[in-house]
């Protein structure tokens, strides 16, 4: 099989997404295939070479890739999420990381890691304008590598300070916004850059959201970390992706082409507004839609289910994202549960910090019939 195909069925995204690849396995089965991953690795050293320019067609799922590997690995770090990898102490686990992230940074780099990449620019393109070149300047501001990095860039300030300055970060994001809009694929060293970029806050913002570690981060501005961390994601996605997020663009002055509102489900399905509808019960398959962050992805959908604790009580069950599949993630209660068995909605919604946590029952939404299989044509 040629590596590029290897990439592809590992990319979930790609009609070529194969059960047998190594992410697969380490999603579903909570499993890590040595051979799949020696299979994956060589690939992605095959693909290495001195671009000028990188394809995005293919450091987007390169990308993807990564993101959802590192996930699963923290996950399994964490003693608070219930995913853990079978037959793997947590030192395996840390010795892979380190080289998983060696690995795709190289993939990036354009060589093998352990080589010295000369990150002086290449001096102005002659097709940029001055806003291009001045996002290429804020993107070298925040590598440690360059000779202009900046002490005081937003990377800069997070490794210091343990900080997270907006200043910083509004010009990191106009930076970003400025180069999807540029519809060329981009330098490599630019690449690579940007892919460091989110490789070096990574560590930080995974730990923040531990309660095993400690690294406290503080907001600038006093907002909560975990918004934070759900835009930043979504801008380095849609870098790779080359593909402009939904919300505006901090400090864009262009006019961006209309968009559903992203907090609204955009889809046929009759979704309701959950705190509109506390009278309606929830059988068991119904489902319910709220905004998330980690463990889960900006969104996620859970079914309504037996839970395994039995004794007539419900649980909710993961259907979408990284942890579809997985464990009943919340045990609800014995008198939660109905005489005929469902679960009414005003219940779970007035009980929804003690049962569910962090995240607001205001941004979520309820189907009551659970999905038609004419709903996944």
């Amino acid at each position: 099989m040629k590596a590029i195909d290897i990439i592809r069925t590992n990319f979930p995204d790609c009609p070529q997404w194969s059960a047998q690849s190594f992410l697969a396995q380490l999603r579903d089965q909570q499993k890590l295939d040595i051979q799949a991953y020696w299979k994956l690795e060589e690939s992605i050293i095959s693909l290495m070479s001195e671009f000028s320019d990188y394809p995005k067609e293919l450091s987007w799922p390169v990308y993807q890739i990564f993101d959802r590997m590192m996930h699963l690995l923290s996950a399994h770090l964490d003693p608070s999420d219930n995913y853990q990898i079978a037959e793997l102490e947590d030192k395996q686990v840390r010795e892979l990381v380190e080289r998983v992230e060696t690995l795709f940074e190289g993939f990036f780099k354009g060589s093998f890691p352990d080589e010295q990449m000369n990150l002086d620019q290449d001096g102005p393109r002659p097709d940029w304008g001055r806003e291009l070149r001045r996002a290429e300047e804020i993107i070298y501001q925040n590598v440690c590598q360059s000779d202009t990095w900046a002490q005081e860039s937003f990377i800069g300030v997070l490794d210091r300070d343990w900080v997270i300055d907006m200043h910083g970060y509004w010009q990191l994001e106009w930076a970003l916004g400025r180069l999807i809009r540029q519809s060329a694929d981009y330098p490599r060293k630019l690449t690579w850059a940007v892919f460091r970029i989110y490789s070096s806050a990574l560590p930080y913002l995974n730990a923040h959201v531990s309660p095993y570690e400690e690294c406290e981060l503080r907001h600038s501005e006093g907002h909560p970390v975990k918004e934070f961390r759900k835009r930043w994601g979504q801008i380095f996605e849609g870098f790779f992706k080359g593909k402009m997020p939904a919300w505006k663009i901090h400090g864009d002055t262009q006019k961006s082409p209309s968009s559903p509102n992203p907090s609204t489900p955009a889809t046929g399905v009759r979704w309701l507004p959950f705190s509109e509808h506390k009278e309606v019960r929830l059988p068991l398959g119904a489902l319910i839609k709220f905004d998330a962050s980690y463990p889960f992805e900006d969104q996620v959908v859970m079914m309504v289910c037996d839970s395994p604790a039995r004794n007539s009580r419900l649980g909710l069950f993961t259907i979408t994202g990284y942890k579809a599949g997985f464990n009943c993630v919340f045990n609800l209660p014995e008198e939660a549960t109905n005489a005929d068995g469902s679960l009414t909605a005003g219940t779970l919604y007035n009980n929804w910090e003690q049962w569910i946590g962090e995240w607001s029952p205001d941004r979520a939404w309820i189907l009551q019939e659970g999905l038609r299989a004419d709903d996944l044509k």
